[in-house]
């Protein structure tokens, strides 16, 4: 089950626990449909026996899917999310693919598939959850050879300009970047 783990508070019952994982994943919006349903519907099976797994998670799916366009009713336009999508946008046209819910394998993948690629940005699915409720996206950049892109590098230097140009602030920290964003991902 990708990205579970202790979302409520200590003591928190299981059922709370996965409904509040559940949001998180609709969220965040990394997984489409079809595999945001499969998620969900794993997660109920393992956790809650004896459940209708299929018709809880198409609830609390579509709970959290009507709570997010209420949400979003009184976000400012462009969102945080909206400027990174559109600085992460101008990297990959600069030889820079971006690659959000990724594994190191697809980060890999990418960046061979793409001839003109200077160097390779992503983030796992656990990044964004995590951005979703600590607004801090964690990024891992590299160059083709799989060495860090550390601070003051000529990739570097020219991606976090880009972000940081968009409005949302960066930082080095534990070997990634940081991205201070707020997650107010629209859905239509």
């Amino acid at each position: 089950m990708t990205g579970f783990g202790p979302v409520g508070g200590a003591g928190a019952a299981p059922e709370e626990d996965l409904q509040r994982w559940t949001r998180l994943h609709v969220w965040a919006g990394v997984l489409d449909d079809e595999a945001l349903l499969a998620e969900v519907v794993s997660a109920i099976e393992a956790e809650l026996p004896g459940i209708e797994a299929s018709v809880l998670a198409r609830a609390w799916i579509g709970g959290a899917q009507a709570e997010l366009r209420r949400s979003a009713e009184g976000w400012p336009s462009p969102t945080e999310h909206e400027r990174l999508l559109a600085a992460l946008a101008e990297c990959d046209e600069h030889g820079v693919p971006v690659l959000l819910g990724a594994t190191p394998a697809d980060a890999r993948a990418e960046a061979e598939r793409r001839t003109s690629a200077r160097g390779v940005a992503w983030c796992a699915v656990d990044d964004v959850l995590a951005a979703v409720s600590s607004r801090v996206l964690r990024l891992e950049l590299r160059h083709l050879d799989g060495s860090v892109a550390e601070a003051g590098d000529p990739l570097a230097g020219p991606v976090l300009a880009c972000v940081e140009r968009h409005g949302l602030r960066t930082r080095m920290h534990e070997g990634r970047w940081e991205v201070a964003v707020r997650w107010q991902r629209r859905v239509d």
